[in-house]
């Protein structure tokens, strides 16, 4: 179940208590010693490094390993649509 890998924290953070409330899941892959887990923008600019993924800014010039991608993913749009991300 998706809901029990959530910390406790977050599933008690006042923002559930809202109307209209939904939420997408998505879990990285424990292995990351390719960058399969990564869309086609990502994977690009992204190498194995060390035996681990890793993303290169190219504006910034910094590295950065990347546990998910999830640019597949297309969020309903509404009039004042909010959004909360929660990284754990």
């Amino acid at each position: 179940d998706e809901w029990s890998q959530i910390p406790e924290d977050v599933q008690n953070d006042p923002v559930w208590n809202g109307n209209n409330i939904g939420a997408y899941f998505n879990a990285s892959p424990e292995d990351q010693s390719t960058c399969d887990h990564l869309g086609t923008v990502m994977k690009e600019a992204s190498s194995v490094v060390d035996g681990r993924c890793d993303f290169y800014e190219s504006f910034g010039e910094t590295h950065s390993w990347r546990v998910l991608d999830a640019d597949n993913k297309l969020l309903p749009q509404g009039d004042g649509a909010i959004y909360h991300v929660a990284v754990f």
